[in-house]
């Protein structure tokens, strides 16, 4: 495999990470798990909780991923070695060898795919300081939480999982002259992508297409999207909402 076509397939692979992982930070918004978190007696704010909660958890992860580089593999020889014990244990106890054999197996492949997504995802930056993206979009939710509400924070999440993965996958697949990060068909794209996207999230056309406008030109602009891109698009929604645009 070329090296082009690795980069572009480790790309892709992060951006469909970043996707998913942005698209589960609207779960504390739904309605329902505010309802599961008061029937199990919790009074507070439980999306303000778990935004709380995730960040600590990203910058404990993060913290080890720098401090502490040699842990994954001290934890995958631990794994490996109480595995092979479990296992032969299972072997002696009657004749399930192959069985035992082809679970063993199973489970190798699984845990040597799983890592080399990692290190397929894993940027260079990121083994020498830490998650740092993932701390921004996490706390860019938090402040739009904590400033703007919900409503807001649910659009800031949006373009967090549209915006950035559309402009940069077309940036690196269709190639051509840049403007700052991205060419401009992907920086076209990446604002219709969001506000058709809004669109079918119920959003006024006008509000939509502005919000499209305004979230492409901050990825564009800043040097640390995940960390603007939410908190800028829900500042943005909250004042048209404030306005009555």
């Amino acid at each position: 495999m070329s090296f082009e076509r690795k980069r572009a397939g480790g790309e892709l692979a992060r951006k469909l990470l970043h996707v998913a992982l942005a698209l589960l930070l609207l779960v504390p918004l739904s309605p329902w798990y505010g309802q599961v978190a008061t029937s199990a007696g919790f009074g507070g704010d439980a999306a303000l909780s778990t935004y709380a909660l995730l960040l600590v958890a990203a910058l404990f992860v993060s913290t080890l991923r720098v401090r502490k580089p040699e842990l994954r593999d001290s934890i995958l020889r631990i794994s490996r070695e109480a595995r092979r014990v479990v296992l032969q244990h299972v072997k002696s106890l009657g004749p399930l060898h192959e069985v035992v054999e082809g679970i063993e197996q199973a489970l190798d492949r699984a845990e040597q795919g799983f890592f080399a997504l990692v290190d397929a995802v894993e940027r260079d930056y990121e083994k020498r300081y830490g998650y740092v993206a993932a701390i921004c979009a996490v706390a860019s939710v938090l402040a739009s939480y904590a400033l703007f509400g919900p409503a807001a924070t649910a659009r800031g999440i949006l373009a967090l999982a549209v915006v950035d993965p559309v402009a940069s996958l077309l940036t690196l697949y269709l190639g051509g002259r840049r403007i700052l990060k991205h060419n401009p068909v992907s920086v076209a794209a990446s604002a219709l992508a969001f506000s058709a996207a809004l669109l079918a999230a119920g959003e006024r056309p006008l509000r939509a297409l502005l919000l499209g406008a305004a979230a492409s030109l901050i990825e564009l602009v800043s040097p640390e999207d995940n960390l603007t891109l939410p908190l800028g698009t829900a500042a943005l929604s909250y004042l048209l909402e404030l306005s009555g645009a």
